[in-house]
C-alpha cells in the first residue's frame, strides 16, 4: 500500500507537470490571466 503523503506529492507533481506542458503550449495565455484565476 503506498504512503499517503507519497500519492499526494506525486499527484500534485503530476499536475504541476500538466500545467507547465499547458502554458508551454499556449502561449497565448497571459500571466495576468493566471494571477486572475488563481484569486
Amino acid at each position: 500500500m503506498d504512503n499517503p503523503i507519497t500519492t499526494q506529492t506525486e499527484m500534485e507533481a503530476a499536475a504541476f507537470r500538466k500545467l507547465v506542458a499547458h502554458l508551454d503550449n499556449r502561449k497565448d495565455v497571459q500571466n495576468i490571466d493566471l494571477m486572475n484565476l488563481a484569486g
